[in-house]
């Protein structure tokens, strides 16, 4: 059986601070997606990244949230207009959050899109957040974004294509 195969499909490096990340027109040849964001937000403590496909801003992201910190451990469940990227709270502005998302089965058109998503911040947070996407178009665009904050210049999001 051969190895999988990362190929990169699209990469930003910001210059200044953001509001949004946009990949579009996302090559459909691919099994699986992967994004791999490496970033600092400014704002307040409320630190929260997030992701919507084809530009669905409806309550079509259920999910459910396991988070281990260096005071806490915790889950929770819901249904928002996005999946989380990370859901850590709290944080300084000047802490990196690695975080990686996969989206399995992303150009299939008879199924909703499975999500898993792990951030880890060097504060003390580990969280998996497992979510879909309840549509069940292909995912042809990926927004990424701050629910109250920007990212900061320096931040990096890679987006690969898992080969089938």
């Amino acid at each position: 059986m051969p190895t999988p195969t990362y190929d990169l499909l699209a990469s930003t490096t910001l210059t200044s601070t953001a509001a949004t990340v946009t990949f579009a027109s996302i090559n459909q040849s691919y099994g699986d997606l992967v994004l791999v964001a490496d970033y600092t937000m400014g704002g307040d403590a409320f630190l929260f990244g997030v992701v919507q496909f084809n530009g669905d801003t409806g309550s079509n992201y259920p999910w459910v949230i396991a988070r281990a910190s260096t005071f806490n451990a915790a889950s929770f469940t819901n249904t928002a207009s996005f999946v989380y990227l990370n859901a850590s709270i709290t944080a300084s502005v000047s802490e990196k959050t690695l975080a990686i998302l996969q989206i399995m089965d992303y150009s299939a058109t008879n199924k909703h899109k499975s999500v898993l998503a792990r951030g880890n911040r060097p504060g003390g947070f580990t969280e998996m957040v497992a979510s879909r996407w309840a549509n069940t178009a292909a995912i042809n665009s990926i927004l990424i974004t701050g629910l109250q904050n920007t990212y900061s210049a320096g931040s990096t999001f890679n987006l690969y294509g898992i080969a089938k």
